[in-house]
């Protein structure tokens, strides 16, 4: 009986114990850990907060899937979950993690450039190049007539918005729509617009070309012109004309847009697109080499200034030469790397190599906001010997346009870019990165992630460890 009785009080005591490690790993998942460090955590279509639980696990955003399905019922927390990315933490308390679901989604935008004088054609081919907003260049130029939107200088009978898409910078977000941005485009027209008077167009500099001609030869004036624009003004004196002409045309300049993540062979194109300077893109290509200027990251052996050709919009003068732009455009790389230390990058690499990496990141990083974990993979490749396996290199090393099909034979292709095929960085940048893909492959983020794909908004990434995560996610992964 005493034993029975013994037997009994242990039991009791086993209990109780469990019972109390239980709560108190309750509590402790309930209230989460200050100070986790940064995760993003994609939530799909038809997923709900019951259904989150293994996902935040493994993400490390909670510990118990259980304990989060019972606060959930003690709490009555519901949320109309959106799908998209979020930004969560590892270990956050039950309350903070429905709080940020319920916030929705990161919102992301994309910058638009519309240089001075495009036509529609060309602003729809620009607009096709946004890598966030999936609008066409047909989708762009069918939007842009009287029927989407009509503009407050009026345009009788026009077919198209020709003139009314406003040189400007707009932000793009992810799901705008065609007719939405013309609509933005002709809504920065009419404020522009608004501020001039429509209602009577300019006089003549002069009133009478014939009492002109006549004043010419009684005072003998006589000047060799030169091509260009000046600034003159309504019903000048004729000796003011003639003196303003005497001084030759106004200095001008054109605005040369390069975009994020461009070849040398890109940049030299837009080069040769310009209406004003005439530096050839053969011209500008040869010129972009160290020969023309030495960056402040070294190029040790370089070929090119591949990686050095800063992405910004510069002013661009008649007289150019490739050789000055060059200068130019460095001078802007050097301004911004300038910014950051180079003196000891992460994973043992060089600082050329740090660029290296910067410029994969810039192909890769469709947000900004992923760059860092991006980087963060392609160290802990390297540092397993792993294969990159980043198709942009394959793109770089076969010569097809980024997006394009890519067949076996490319991902095979012989070459120290394709990183499919070779283990090891590629021997020189892919392309021009911006500031943030530098930071990024400087300051990547901690994480032991190997593999990472296209999150459902076909914006963010998904980051994994294992191999059997990133297939199950390659599954799933969106056609975008």
């Amino acid at each position: 009986m005493r034993k029975v009785l013994l037997g009994l009080v242990v039991l009791v005591v086993l209990a109780g114990g469990i019972v109390v490690y239980s709560v108190r790993s309750y509590i402790s998942a309930t209230h989460g850990t200050p100070g986790g460090s940064p995760v993003k955590f994609t939530v799909h279509s038809g997923d709900s907060l019951t259904t989150l639980g293994p996902p935040l696990k493994s993400a490390g955003v909670i510990d118990s899937p259980r304990d989060f399905k019972i606060w959930l019922r003690v709490s009555g927390s519901s949320v109309n979950l959106q799908q998209g990315d979020y930004n969560l933490r590892r270990r956050m308390p039950y309350h903070e993690v429905v709080a940020a679901l319920a916030r929705g989604p990161v919102v992301v935008s994309e910058s638009l450039l519309l240089r001075e004088g495009l036509t529609v054609t060309e602003t729809a081919a620009a607009v096709g190049a946004l890598k966030l907003a999936h609008i066409s260049p047909d989708a762009f130029a069918a939007a842009a007539t009287t029927a989407t939107v009509v503009p407050e200088v009026p345009a009788p009978s026009a077919p198209t918005l020709e003139g009314y898409l406003y040189p400007e910078t707009y932000a793009v977000e992810p799901k705008e729509t065609a007719e939405g941005l013309v609509r933005q485009i002709v809504g920065e027209f009419n404020k522009k617009a608004a501020q001039l008077n429509w209602s009577s167009p300019p006089a003549g500099v002069i009133d009478s070309p014939r009492d002109f001609k006549i004043w010419l030869r009684v005072s003998g004036s006589s000047l060799s012109l030169q091509q260009g624009d000046y600034d003159l003004r309504r019903h000048m004196a004729y000796h003011d004309v003639v003196a303003t002409l005497a001084r030759g045309p106004v200095v001008i300049s054109e605005g040369l847009l390069l975009r994020e993540g461009l070849t040398v062979t890109e940049t030299a194109s837009a080069v040769g697109a310009l209406k004003i300077a005439h530096i050839s893109p053969d011209a500008f290509r040869a010129a972009a080499t160290t020969a023309t200027v030495v960056p402040d990251v070294p190029a040790p052996g370089a070929p090119t200034l591949e990686g050095y050709l800063y992405p910004e919009t510069y002013s661009v003068e008649p007289k150019e030469t490739a050789e000055g732009l060059v200068r130019q455009i460095v001078g802007e790389f050097n301004k911004k790397a300038g910014q950051l230390s180079w003196s000891s990058p992460p994973g043992g690499v060089r600082p050329y190599q740090a660029l290296v990496i910067a410029s994969m990141v810039e192909r890769e990083a469709k947000a900004p906001s992923d760059g860092p974990m991006i980087a963060a993979v392609i160290y802990n490749r390297l540092r397993a010997g792993m294969k990159l396996g980043i198709d942009a290199t394959t793109y770089y090393a076969v010569r097809k346009p980024f997006g394009a099909t890519l067949t076996q034979s490319d991902l095979a292709f012989p070459s120290p870019y394709n990183t499919r095929a070779v283990v090891g960085l590629p021997p020189t940048p892919i392309d021009s990165p911006q500031l943030s893909s530098m930071r990024a492959a400087l300051q990547p983020s901690a994480s032991d992630a190997l593999y990472y794909v296209l999150s459902g908004d076909c914006v963010h990434h998904s980051f994994f460890k294992s191999a059997a995560e990133f297939d199950a996610a390659a599954k799933r992964q969106p056609k975008c």
